[in-house]
């Protein structure tokens, strides 16, 4: 606390280097000390006035320094995520990330302080949803790396969770703008989220074949595959049938056949997300409308299909 006190006080009186070494060692002593000294932290408003003002500056050192600082700041506090969501916090890192995939690598800190803090700026991460839209898609898949603070994986997770945050937050009317973009370069993206698909259905099955043997309920095995990458795997049956509602299915159902997946997967792995939210709250409500809507468009299909094949 009173490194952190000397800290705040001292910041931008010395060069930018001693600064950013500065910022990366209390970073570090915060995550240490927990959500009490993040939420203090968090509450010095010189200390988070320096952190906006680095993340919206032209120095990239400076932009990643101060991203990953914040996301420590997000991380440790629950108080912080909402206090930051409502300052605006959401837009700035939007504007952060897209200049940080200009460069050679994609900036896991501030993908992780997104995805950590969308959920309580809800109303501001839909009114940005569409310059996040280009935002979190980098040039390219091969430039998602790893970084000190984040291992490739988390970044990846996090990056699946914003978008199937976009797939319900984009009126209506601008859905399409989404779509677009997973049609670009012959699909590369669908045929990402695919490979992440099949990786993470693996995992999960695996994970309940172990399971087996403790004899859970459905309700207690449910549970415990959330803790075997169920909810990334949630996400991406989000998007797929996001995709395919949107008309984006003759990708989609060639790369379900390359890999010899049959759609029901896709459907049932929906049935038991949307089985197993909640009844309480707006947005709860909300998401389980939206997830049943997917499955609609995936049993009209299959419905199809079998009638075709009838005749």
């Amino acid at each position: 606390m009173g490194a952190l006190e000397v800290f705040a006080s001292t910041i931008g009186k010395f060069s930018d280097n001693d600064d950013l070494r500065a910022v990366q060692n209390i970073a570090q002593m915060i995550f240490e000390g927990g959500g009490a000294v993040a939420t203090i932290a968090g509450c010095n408003s010189k200390l988070i006035n320096w952190v906006l003002e680095a993340i919206t500056c032209t120095k990239w050192d400076a932009k990643v320094c101060a991203v990953g600082f914040l996301n420590t700041l997000l991380m440790s506090s629950m108080k912080n995520r909402f206090q930051l969501g409502q300052m605006g916090i959401v837009p700035v890192v939007v504007n952060a990330l897209s200049s940080l995939t200009r460069i050679d690598y994609f900036c896991g800190s501030a993908i992780a302080a997104l995805d950590i803090v969308k959920g309580c700026a809800s109303d501001k991460f839909v009114n940005d949803a569409l310059e996040l839209d280009i935002a979190i898609f980098p040039p390219s898949m091969d430039m998602i790396h790893g970084s000190t603070m984040h291992f490739k994986a988390e970044i990846e997770e996090r990056l699946i969770s914003l978008i199937e945050s976009l797939t319900g937050g984009i009126a209506e009317t601008e859905k399409h703008i989404l779509s677009k973009r997973f049609e670009e370069n012959d699909g590369e993206r669908i045929t990402w989220l695919m490979e992440h698909f099949i990786r993470y259905s693996k995992k999960v099955d695996a994970a309940a074949n172990h399971l087996k043997k403790k004899q859970l309920n459905s309700s207690e095995l449910y549970k415990e595959k959330l803790q075997y990458g169920f909810p990334t795997l949630q996400s991406i049956a989000v998007i797929l049938g996001y995709l395919w509602s949107s008309e984006i299915s003759a990708k989609i159902e060639s790369e379900l056949s390359h890999h010899q997946i049959e759609k029901k997967v896709v459907w049932d792995i929906l049935s038991e997300y949307r089985d197993n939210i909640g009844s309480a709250g707006g947005s709860v409500e909300s998401t389980k409308t939206v997830i049943e809507e997917y499955i609609a468009s995936l049993e009209v299909e299959n419905r199809d299909q079998r009638m075709k094949s009838c005749t």
